[in-house]
């Protein structure tokens, strides 16, 4: 026997195959061969079959008692709210069944989250209908108002059934653009029925009035309709990737909403107005809605017309301040943060700790069990659901699991609502963040952007000690912002003791040990050797061979005398005398990217501060102290949000002019010139004033939904525009009058219908303001801002650019 051998005979050698799931009666009675050729064996006659829960499994608890989470998710196709009901069935009956010492409850509830969703929307869709109503009442006459309230159920009737047909989901995107054409829907109408009485105000009949009030506008209508519809359908071929999802139903929805409400505005409300809306007689008795509706109309249009008077009067001044406004808008467009997705509204967060590599699974979870009593107190918090080890299943939509570490833990935090989860996030991050020595504590709230840290920074090339190097540098400059930043880290992770065994040559090849051979023996002395993988329905189960299931050296000297096999029988040594065993210290974690090196330098923002602000003040310091000094062959990139605008950003212009070259294709097909075709066009710059204006005053970022907002107005404001030139057009080639007279005439006489639909639109669009969500809120801001500021530079700018424009080319000589 070799020098310093032990024999089996001296030593105890218990083999364990560990199975969390299979009885250790049924392992232990599996047959085997006890060697190539050689006879059947049961498994418990050569081994020690246990059932093992090894503390490195990571584990899970809700409320700190043990817990198992199943994660359900819901087939595409079908209905989310129903589905949360069948599962509340199935839990239901199923509790009946359990012993009332175990609990069951939701951690995180989709279905509910939608279903409360989907109410809200049919709230403020409720109340926006009302708001609608109101002011159609207060503006019109009440005939002709209940005639044009009729479009809104049956479009939205219309619209829902063809939802179905064509089998569009009713979420909160769809519910989102039903709410922002309730407005719009009755606007067609609006402009019909106020042609309508124009032309019984003119002494013609009732049903030459009706059919003339539609065959007028049918032109214009129908085309500035169909444009408006146009203008979505590029952004899904556009936009990409989550914003594509995002988007998908928005173009079709609001065509639906659209064309039908102007189907009912040419073929039906042409007919009720004919049935209800009568010429007024002298006779009749004028009621006090009425008379203060003459009289607001009355001083409307006097005051409109002195103050068109005045545009006309001073051209130029005109032409300057509009001019002015756009260069107030683009000041605006260049300091308005950019976040295309924002933080979502939920009951829930999350809270991650990060521990360094190496540490203990039970010291983990020793903080992450006082960490969960200091949460547990707080009177909002319904729920606290601990994953120590590992980290929940994907419950929302952006936010991937990390991957599972014995220094790592992960909470889910149910609040009471959205407002408490706000409250707890303001609260606890700052007291709690670095509350625990030598840990991390991370609050998260859950947000639409698919990011890990909003701020990032990447250093990559071949050059280890110098992209360390650099990350330090990056790292100083951001600690200069630490009243903004949070968390400021790099996924280097320091370094880790190892233990470094180099094999020596000679004695392990005389025992015939190779690198292999030993790296085997040891696997199943502390780790285990996977064996093979066993199913128990749909659940994979692991089997390992370890040796000793109670090893718990942790002495440096316990590796050195630890026995490891030889291929002489029953022959053990210790392996320190066939290794070289010593402490090391090796960096824990170095992530590659694209096959290169790479370490990211990464950070959260403090609640309430901005990115885009922080952003490019880091990337000055970046650019002035860093770049010029960093080696050529390192390289610097910058990720996170800043990544995600700079991959948006550029998609979203490409929005915007497709939906300009739209426009245009529509606005020649109107006016069948180029010239009036490219002025209508630039009128759209004048209503990004009161968009930026708007999202400066209420302090929002230029977001996805916003954008979807402008492209929504520069519909309106052609719509507007094709109301309004078309009628100067008719007036100066049909009727030949000159400019001047022709954009005087189309002002005064379209500034009426101009107003009316532009008010049911702004005011269609409140409660989306009053909800005040983070995703929809800056929606109704550009819409409702944005439609009043573009009215009235539609009804006093417009005119005058014509006239401007088209003088020269008037048959009629310009009279003032």
């Amino acid at each position: 026997m070799a020098s310093g051998a032990i024999t089996n005979e001296d030593i105890s050698l218990p083999i364990h195959i560990t199975s969390p799931y299979r009885s250790e009666e049924e392992l232990s009675e599996q047959i085997i061969l006890s060697e190539p050729g050689g006879k059947v064996v049961r498994l418990k006659d050569v081994a020690t079959v246990k059932r093992s829960y090894p503390l490195d499994a990571s584990y899970i608890r809700s409320n700190g008692n043990k817990t198992l989470v199943v994660s359900i998710e819901m087939r595409p196709g079908n209905n989310v709210v129903e589905f949360g009901r069948e599962v509340d069935e199935i839990l239901n009956n199923f509790k009946n069944t359990i012993p009332q010492s175990i609990k069951i409850e939701r951690i995180t509830d989709q279905p509910e989250i939608v279903g409360s969703s989907v109410r809200s929307f049919l709230t403020d869709l409720g109340v926006a209908i009302l708001i609608v109503i109101v002011v159609m009442l207060m503006l019109f006459p009440l005939r002709s108002a209940l005639v044009a309230a009729t479009s809104i159920p049956v479009s939205i009737a219309i619209t829902l059934a063809f939802m179905y047909l064509f089998g569009i989901e009713l979420n909160t995107v769809t519910l989102a653009v039903l709410i922002v054409v309730l407005g719009m829907v009755v606007d067609n109408s609006i402009v019909v029925i106020d042609g309508y009485i124009d032309n019984l105000n003119r002494g013609h009949s009732r049903w030459y009035s009706s059919v003339e009030s539609a065959r007028t506008y049918a032109p214009s209508l129908t085309m500035a309709t169909i444009a408006i519809c146009a203008l979505f359908f590029p952004i899904l071929g556009i936009f990409t990737g989550e914003m594509s999802d995002f988007v998908k139903s928005f173009p079709p929805t609001m065509t639906i909403a659209l064309m039908a409400s102007l189907l009912l505005a040419l073929f039906v409300i042409p007919y009720y107005q004919f049935l209800f809306i009568k010429k007024p007689s002298e006779t009749d008795k004028v009621g006090l809605i009425a008379r203060l509706q003459n009289k607001f109309f009355h001083h409307l249009q006097i005051g409109y017309e002195k103050l068109l008077t005045s545009c006309f009067k001073k051209p130029r001044t005109t032409i300057f301040v509009a001019l002015m406004s756009i260069g107030v808008a683009v000041f605006l467009l260049m300091i308005t943060p950019v976040q295309m997705m924002p933080k979502a509204d939920r009951d829930t967060f999350a809270v991650e700790i990060f521990l360094p590599e190496g540490t203990a699974l039970e010291q983990t979870a020793m903080l992450s069990d006082s960490l969960r009593k200091i949460i547990e107190k707080e009177e909002d918090v319904v729920s606290v659901t601990e994953f120590i080890g590992t980290s929940s299943p994907r419950f929302h939509m952006t936010y991937a699991p990390k991957l599972p570490g014995s220094n790592y833990a992960q909470f889910i935090v149910k609040t009471k609502s959205d407002e408490a989860t706000i409250s707890l996030l303001k609260k606890l991050e700052p007291m709690y963040s670095n509350y625990f020595p030598n840990a991390y504590v991370r609050f998260k709230q859950m947000d639409f952007q698919a990011v890990s840290n909003p701020i990032e920074i990447r250093i990559s090339g071949d050059d280890v000690s110098k992209l360390l190097e650099q990350a330090q540098k990056v790292e100083t400059i951001l600690h200069d912002f630490d009243d903004d930043l949070t968390w400021i880290h790099n996924d280097f992770n320091g370094t880790m003791p190892f233990v470094k065994i180099e094999i020596l040559p000679e004695e392990a090849m005389r025992l015939g040990i190779t690198k292999s051979y030993l790296s085997t023996s040891l696997a199943i002395n502390f780790h285990g050797l996977p064996l093979t993988t066993i199913w128990e329905e749909d659940y994979p189960v692991a089997v390992k061979l370890i040796r000793n299931l109670d090893n718990n050296w942790a002495d440096f000297e316990d590796l050195k005398n630890e026995i490891v096999p030889t291929v002489i029988p029953g022959t053990w040594v210790p392996l320190r005398q066939v290794a070289k065993i010593a402490p090391d210290w090796q960096i824990s974690q170095l992530v590659r990217r694209n096959g290169v090196y790479c370490i990211t330098v990464s950070a959260d923002m403090k609640f309430d501060k901005k990115e885009s602000v922080v952003i490019k003040k880091i990337k000055k310091r970046v650019k002035n102290e860093i770049l010029p000094e960093m080696p050529s062959n390192l390289k610097l990139e910058y990720g996170g949000l800043s990544e995600v605008n700079k991959n948006t950003v550029p998609e979203v212009i490409t929005c915007i002019v497709a939906a300009l070259v739209v426009i245009f294709t529509f606005l020649l097909m109107t006016f069948k010139h180029v010239s009036i075709s490219v002025l209508s066009l630039s009128a759209n710059a004048l209503c990004m004033f009161g968009v930026f204006v708007g999202l400066y005053l209420f302090k929002q970022d230029l977001s996805l939904t916003s954008v979807l907002g402008i492209v929504n107005l520069i519909g309106i404001m052609v719509r507007n525009v094709i109301i309004m030139y078309e009628y100067a057009e008719e007036q100066r080639t049909v009727h030949k009058l000159s400019a001047y007279q022709a954009g005087l005439e189309a002002g005064k006489r379209r500034m009426r219908p101009i107003f009316l639909t532009s008010m049911t639109t702004a005011v269609g669009v409140i409660p989306m303001i009053l909800s005040k969500s983070t995703l929809w809120m800056p929606m109704g801001i550009v819409i409702f801002v944005g439609t009043i500021f573009s009215l009235i530079a539609v009804i006093t700018v417009l005119p005058v650019m014509y006239w401007l424009v088209f003088n020269k080319k008037s048959p009629v000589k310009a009279s003032k």
